[in-house]
Order: C-alpha cells, then structure tokens, then sequence
C-alpha cells in the first residue's frame, strides 16, 4: 500500500475494519513507501476495508478508505451442516415455570456464502409459524461455520403429551431482498410426562405496555429513541436511530427490515442520479434514499414518497417472543399512533 505525506507531528496510521470499528496495524508508518497487511474479514455484512489515515496529535486530519470487493461465488451458497449434540428435550424445560429454561447446542457450517447474506435460527411451530430462537448477542452478523446455544419455545399446548418434536430450522437468506438461499431442518424429540392440569384454570392478567395491554409481555422497560419517518404512496419508512434500523412497512401489512451497516457498500440513492421524483411526490435521501434506491422491489412496492422525511422521538419497546405473538417491537410514529412489527408483518395496535 503506496502512502505519502508530509511529515513533522503528523502521524499515519493504517487499520482494517471489523465490526463495525477500526483495528490498527500500524500507529506510525513513514511518510512515504508501503507496507504489507493481511486481509481480513469485517465479520458484518460489508467488504474488507483498510482505512489509511492522518493524526495532529489525537485528531483526525484526513483520511483514506480502500475497500476490496469480493469476487463471484464459486457455486451456489449452501448449507453444508446443522446439527446438535442434544437427543432429546425435557418437556418439564418447555413447559415449566420458564421456557426460557430450554436450550439446544447447535452446531454449523456454510460454503459459498455471498455478500449481504446471514443465518437465521428459527422454530416451526405446531401451527406452521415461524419464531426466532436466537439468544441476544451484540452483532446480528453470524460467521459461517461455528457452534452455540439457541432457545426453543413451547411449540404446543401445555398439555401436549411426550413424544411431539422441537423442530429446529437454519435459514441463509440475502438480508436486503429476502432471497432464501438454502435451509436445513432439525428435529429433537420431547420426553417426559405433561403436568396433571388442574380442575381450575386460572388465566393470567395481560400484560401492559406503555400504551396499555398487548399480545406477548414486555421484554425490557419502553425507552425514547430518536427516529425518522417517511410516507409513501403504498406505505412509509421507520428508522431509528439507537439500533441503525430502517422497517419498510407496506401498505398490505408485509413488512421489511434494514441493517444500516449491511447497505454501507452500497451507492447513495442512484436513482437521483438520473430520475426527478414527479411533481407532487419526493425522491427519499439519506438511510431511507439508499434503501429505496439499491432494491428495486422495494421502489417498486412501496412508490415515490408522498412527503419529506421528518424526524421524531419514537417510544418503543421490545416484545418477548413466544408461540402466540405476531411482533417483536411495539413502537410509535410521529401521530402517536402504535404499530407492531415482526417476522415480516405489521399492523396498528391502537389505529
């Protein structure tokens, strides 16, 4: 990597990028040569990158990022294995006083991966559905080959008897358009006796948000974000800003989710560059513009937008997953109305 600047107090630093921060290389390389570095992976969704960059002391005075693309899959990506150590699950761990109790060690590996693809671990309900059964964890990026935990949920009643399956189901899917590109599918036996039920059955009071009760219970206390939004002529745009999130929500309930990170490498809206948004109508810029104009399903579904983008402080509050609810957020938009939104739906809860 060729590099030259003047010198005197002025420092040239070189790091790579992995998640979502700079590693340094080298703290001080001289004004002028170059210097070898392994290439390594950002573990997100993003290519490698190097950033070549000039100090005054501790601040920043330029700097220059490389970024190296990837070259073409060599086949088509795939699922090469998903398996678990576990044969078996107690249905005392399902159905006890917790269900969070349960966990399953699964293991897998994934050749031929693409750019701006993930893994998603997932339960099959009794009923069809799809749920999560990720723990929580810092980085929604997942590598492609590892080994960890994940938490199955009740996927019957709790008078089901021994003998039903927990089934388990890996996703590699594109985190922009929602191409699936392969799954596989576990199943682990449940053994041991349900409960006797009682003569009585006492139902518990719902649970309440802040905005009143609600499927599911709170997963953690409602917080303040500050957040935007934007209305289309078939829908509107969500971002908040605490989670670098941006929610499609379609005017037919379907619903789409954005990683900010995921579409760094992606242009600023291209369609500005040679359409003019009708009389009338608006071209979305900024986290909104980039989203709309790099997926063409997206533009296509949601429309031109009928309004500037505004900002607000949005209320919102995480849903605890279980086999009866729909959303995984319950949060506000900028008219105070309530909107939940998951597993690729919305809807108003207080329209």
């Amino acid at each position: 990597m060729a590099c030259g600047r003047d010198g005197g107090t002025h420092r040239l630093e070189l790091a790579y990028a992995q998640l979502n921060t700079w590693v340094v290389v080298h703290r001080a390389l001289e004004p002028v040569g170059s210097v070898a570095a392994n290439v390594r992976h950002p573990l997100n969704f993003g290519p490698p990158m190097f950033r070549l960059a000039l100090y005054d002391g501790r601040r920043l005075v330029d700097q220059w990022v490389l970024t190296i693309p990837y070259d073409g899959a060599r086949g088509a990506p795939s699922i090469r294995s998903f398996t678990t150590t576990l044969r078996q699950i107690a249905h005392s761990d399902l159905y006890g006083g917790s269900a969070a109790s349960a966990r399953a060690p699964v293991a897998w590996d994934v050749v031929n991966r693409v750019p701006h693809s993930n893994l998603v671990f997932e339960q099959v309900l009794a009923d069809g559905r799809a749920v999560p059964v990720e723990l929580p964890r810092a980085q929604r990026w997942v590598s492609s080959s590892g080994v960890g935990q994940v938490a199955p949920v009740p996927p019957f009643a709790p008078s089901a008897p021994a003998g039903e399956d927990v089934h388990l189901r890996l996703r590699l899917v594109n985190v922009i358009t929602g191409e699936i590109y392969d799954q596989e599918d576990l199943m682990i036996p449940v053994v041991g006796a349900p409960p006797t039920p009682t003569p009585t059955a006492v139902v518990p009071p719902p649970c309440t948000y802040f905005f009143g009760p609600a499927e599911g219970c709170p997963a953690e206390a409602v917080k303040d974000v500050q957040a935007a939004y934007q209305t289309f002529e078939h829908g509107y745009m969500v971002w908040r800003a605490d989670l670098g999130e941006v929610y499609v929500h379609h005017s037919n309930g379907q619903a789409n989710h954005f990683i900010e990170s995921t579409l760094e490498s992606l242009p600023d809206n291209p369609v500005a560059e040679t359409e003019v948004a009708p009389s009338g109508y608006h071209m979305p810029v900024s986290g909104f513009g980039r989203v709309w104009g790099n997926i063409p399903e997206i533009r296509s579904r949601l429309g031109w937008a009928t309004a500037p983008e505004q900002g607000y402080t949005m209320r919102v509050q995480r849903v605890e997953i279980t086999a009866s609810t729909f959303a995984v957020y319950y949060l506000t938009l900028p008219d105070g109305r309530v909107v939940g939104t998951g597993f690729g739906q919305w809807r108003f809860v207080n329209p």
